[in-house]
């Protein structure tokens, strides 16, 4: 039986630098999007990224994506 995989949904989360806390170590925020077209392209994304890092009072660190699939059997 063989076992493939359905993308369900896809989405990215932007993780920014707020500050830096009293021991000097880092302070990092993220924000998830949710729902976004399930074919966008990595560039598509990057691309997004970096034109709502022009909208944060913060510099961008990170931009990861997620995909979530389900598994089915094929028969």
């Amino acid at each position: 039986m063989a076992v493939s995989s359905i993308k369900k949904s896809s989405a990215f989360v932007l993780t920014y630098k707020i500050g830096v806390d009293q021991k000097g170590s880092d302070i990092f925020a993220s924000q998830k999007f949710s729902r976004i077209n399930k074919s966008a392209t990595d560039e598509a994304i990057n691309n997004l990224s970096k034109s709502m890092e022009t909208l944060l009072a913060y510099p961008l660190h990170e931009v990861r994506k997620t995909d979530d699939f389900s598994i089915v059997e094929s028969f």
